[in-house]
This record gives C-alpha cells, sequence and structure tokens, in this order.
C-alpha cells in the first residue's frame, strides 16, 4: 500500500540535503575558487566597472573585477551600440580609449563582415566624421573584445 505524502519530511530531507552539501569539501571543487588577495575587489562588470577596475590597476593597485553573469560591460555589450552625445570632446578618459579602441577595432577590414565601410558612413548610420580619433556606433562583439582588451592590457584579474 502506497504511503500518503508527508510533507513535513520532505522538506526537513531537502533542508538537511541542503545543509550537508555546504559543508566543507562536499561542493565540486570548480564552484570553490582558490584565496587570493587583493588591494582592491570591484563588484559588478558594467561599463562603469570595468572603468573602475582599470583606473584602480593603473594606480598600482591589484584589481579582481567579479561579473556575476560572465559577461563584461553591461549595456555597453549587451546591445546598447548608439552613443548619445551632443558634444564629443567632453567624452574623455577611459571612456575616450574605449571608443578609440572602437574605431582601432572597425579600422580593420576583417570587421566590416555584413555591411561595406563606406556604406556604413554614408547611410548616416555613424556619428562619427572621418577625421575624429573615436568611433561612436559599434557591434555588442566589437566592444566586449574591447573591453577585453583593456581589462588584459592592465591585468585585471
Amino acid at each position: 500500500m502506497k504511503q500518503p505524502f508527508d510533507r513535513r519530511k520532505f522538506l526537513f530531507s531537502c533542508l538537511t540535503t541542503a545543509l550537508v552539501l555546504q559543508l566543507p569539501g562536499c561542493s565540486s571543487p570548480g564552484r570553490r575558487a582558490a584565496a587570493e588577495a587583493h588591494d582592491i575587489v570591484v563588484y559588478g562588470g558594467t561599463a562603469g566597472g570595468v572603468a573602475a577596475a582599470i583606473q584602480a590597476a593603473r594606480m598600482g593597485k591589484s584589481v579582481v573585477l567579479i561579473e556575476p553573469t560572465g559577461r563584461l560591460g553591461g549595456l555597453t555589450t549587451g546591445g546598447l551600440g548608439q552613443t548619445d552625445i551632443g558634444n564629443k570632446q567632453v567624452i574623455g578618459g577611459i571612456s575616450r580609449e574605449f571608443y578609440r579602441g572602437i574605431r582601432k577595432h572597425y579600422a580593420e577590414p576583417a570587421s566590416w563582415r555584413w555591411q561595406e565601410r563606406g556604406a556604413y558612413r554614408s547611410e548616416g548610420q555613424s556619428r562619427t566624421a572621418a577625421n575624429e580619433d573615436a568611433m561612436w556606433t559599434f557591434e555588442p562583439s566589437a566592444a566586449l573584445k574591447v573591453i577585453n582588451e583593456m581589462i588584459a592590457a592592465e591585468k585585471v584579474s
């Protein structure tokens, strides 16, 4: 004869199992990172978090950047590829370096997979003049590439 479902026993079993798995040595080795010492921990790999980590590294600090989603850049690498700027000359610092990196990326012919470079400029999609040192519109993959290069150059963990 089948015994009726006992909610209390079920919940007790689930809770006990969860607690046991939290004991040292019970979790998978891939989930536990080796203890490292850093001067600064930046939590959140949005564009602002990335800039903070880069600046701290440039100031001689050891930095770890934690992004729970595993994808750096936030909206910048998530699809917001048109930068709304009135006066581009006020953009400086690490932000300007990013936009210069975007320009460098698109200077490579291999970066133009979906459209010809000339068509991009002539159709008015870009707010980037030919003589500018930076580029203001980009694909998410280009932004991610540039951000990863910037992080690697500064040895941010």
